[in-house]
């Protein structure tokens, strides 16, 4: 005859007390893997905003243009310069414009991060000058700037100044800092270099 004994109480505990582990370990499992997902899409959603601000800064800096009897301003924190970009065109296409262009923190001082910021101002017209963010996570942008050796044949000086009226860095080292998904600061560098740039001797 077939035994038709149901569980006892002590199966059923024992059982319940297996599922409430095998539960909470399956619940945590989860819960790190969505947190580590998270923060390396948040890791990849920096670098690429990173490389974005990288990268047209470079373009801009490549383009730079000479301005004779215009003072080219920068130092470890900002820097601002001619540049050239398309303008509106014709059916011949897009025409290229000088457009003022400077790239600062928004905190003017100090090394704490906040976001960089890029302005610009079309020709002629200061009172127009548009300033956009360009980080929406915190940042901090640095410059340094390639002077003439002193012995010939060594490698360039690096100065965080330059201030000159017409004569644009030959070599500029733009360093970015961003606090990454993990609190930590990570810095990003890249160096530049610009074809009507002249390597100066250091003032100093």
């Amino acid at each position: 005859m077939r035994d038709r004994r149901g569980f006892t109480l002590i199966e059923l505990l024992v059982s319940m007390a297996i599922f409430a582990v095998l539960a909470t370990a399956l619940g945590a499992s989860l819960s790190a893997g969505i947190t580590a997902w998270k923060r390396g899409r948040k890791s990849a959603d920096q670098q690429q905003e990173v490389r974005a601000v990288l990268e047209r800064l470079a373009r801009e800096l490549r383009n730079a243009v000479p301005a004779p009897g215009i003072t080219v301003q920068g130092d470890d924190k900002s820097l601002s310069f001619y540049t050239t970009r398309d303008g509106p065109g014709d059916a011949s296409g897009p025409l290229r414009v000088i457009v003022r262009v400077s790239y600062q923190n928004a905190l003017a001082s100090g090394d704490a991060m906040d976001s960089i910021q890029r302005g610009e101002t079309p020709p002629r017209k200061p009172e127009n000058t548009a300033t956009r963010t360009l980080t929406t996570m915190p940042a901090r942008i640095g410059f340094q700037y390639a002077y003439a050796p002193d012995t010939p044949g060594d490698p360039p000086l690096w100065k965080t100044l330059w201030s000159d009226k017409g004569d644009l860095p030959a070599v500029v080292r733009i360093t970015l800092a961003v606090r990454n998904a993990a609190g930590e600061e990570e810095e990003f560098e890249k160096t530049v270099s610009l074809p009507t740039g002249v390597l100066k001797p250091w003032p100093g």
